[in-house]
Order: structure tokens, then sequence, then C-alpha cells
């Protein structure tokens, strides 16, 4: 019965070593970017792009719209080979339009590559600044964060604003 008192004793007196040798962080990386002009200019950018795309998305879905309602209309009057060459002509403009969306905002688009190259230099530069800051934790003074504790470790997002500006 000592034997397992004096090992039940023992690891919870190494307990706290162990736990002090693992150190996490939360990184608001959102609130960081947020601060940073470069990031601002760069998403007005992007969202402009996007939103240009839709425009051009939505009415090349409106004029396929209109030729299948004057299809249907027309659809009486027209022969067996007329309707096919109609048929076969919306849906060759839908394959396009299917096309031209993934092209611009699907999986690895123009507009992720847009993000990759606009972006993603300043995530790397976060990530860079947060990573040689934790090999060297030394406490600073953040006057920038009246509503958080003064003093803390240099791995804060308050402190890492001061750097990437």
């Amino acid at each position: 019965m000592m034997r397992y008192q004096f090992v039940f004793a023992l690891l919870l007196g190494l307990f706290p070593l162990i736990a002090a040798a693992q150190k996490y962080a939360y990184i608001d990386s959102e609130y960081i970017l947020a601060q940073i002009t470069e990031y601002k200019a760069a998403q007005s950018k992007i969202d402009a792009m996007a939103e240009e795309w839709s425009t051009e998305l939505t009415e090349k879905r409106a004029h396929i719209e209109s030729m299948q309602r004057s299809f249907k209309a027309e659809q009486v009057l027209l022969t067996a080979s007329m309707r096919e060459e109609k048929m076969a002509e919306i849906k060759e403009k839908e394959a396009e339009l299917e096309e031209l969306q993934s092209k611009r905002f699907g999986y690895e688009g123009e507009l992720w590559r847009k993000q990759q190259e606009l972006i993603k230099p300043l995530q790397d530069r976060i990530y860079e600044i947060n990573t040689n800051k934790q090999t060297q934790p030394t406490p600073i003074v953040k006057p920038s964060c009246p509503d958080r504790s003064t003093l803390s470790t240099s791995s804060s997002s308050c402190s890492l604003t001061q750097y990437l500006n």
C-alpha cells in the first residue's frame, strides 16, 4: 500500500512539470488581418472581382433563360431538326456557363488563385512573426490593447499587429 502512495505522490508531483512544458497560444488572425491596410485593400479588390464575375454569370444565366422561354414558345412551330438545333444550342450555352462558373469560382479557380496571390503572403507574414516570437517569449507592454491586461507574452495578437503595419 505504501508503494502505491509513493508512486501516486511522485506522479502528482511531476504532473505540473509535464503540464508546464506544453504551451498553447490562440492567435486571432482575422483580427490581425483586419488591422492591416494591405489586407483591406486586397480583400476589397477580391470582392470587386467576385462581384464583377457574379454579375457576368447572372447576365449569361438570364440570357439562357430567355433562350429557353423563346424555345418553349416557338417549339410547336419548329421542325424536329430545328428543335434539336435550338436544344443543342441551349445545352451548349449552359455547359459554357457551368465551365465559366467553375473557372472563376470553383476549386483552384481564378478567385482562389487571386486570394492565394494577394492574401497568402500576409498570412505567411503573420505565421512567420508568430513563429519567431514563440522562440523568444518575452513580456511586452501593449498600449494598443486597453481591454486586456497590459502585460502579456509577445505571442498575443495585439503585439503582432505592430509588427505587421
